[in-house]
């Protein structure tokens, strides 16, 4: 059996009550149906701040997938910015 160091965690954070802030939920949730691999643990978690560090410090690489609602940005820079913070 595999520790968590050998593994990689795709974190979905949110609250999927709230409609606008269950996105990250969601998508790992369909992730995990689509590409069930068994080096990935997908999970959600609805915590925030210095409480994800305990849970995420044994993992060989964490993947946080969140969301945010704003107007202040278009969907083009969004997907842009999540596409470029995997690139580099």
């Amino acid at each position: 059996m595999q520790t968590k160091e050998n593994k990689i965690l795709i974190l979905g954070m949110g609250n999927d009550i709230l409609t606008d802030d269950g996105v990250g939920i969601k998508i790992t949730k369909f992730l995990e149906k689509k590409y069930p691999l068994p080096n990935i643990i997908y999970d959600t978690l609805s915590l925030g701040g210095m409480e994800i560090i305990e849970y995420i410090r044994d993992f060989k690489m964490v993947i946080i997938i969140d969301a945010i609602k704003t107007q202040k940005i278009s969907k083009k820079q969004l997907i842009f910015q999540i596409f470029t913070t995997f690139l580099f």
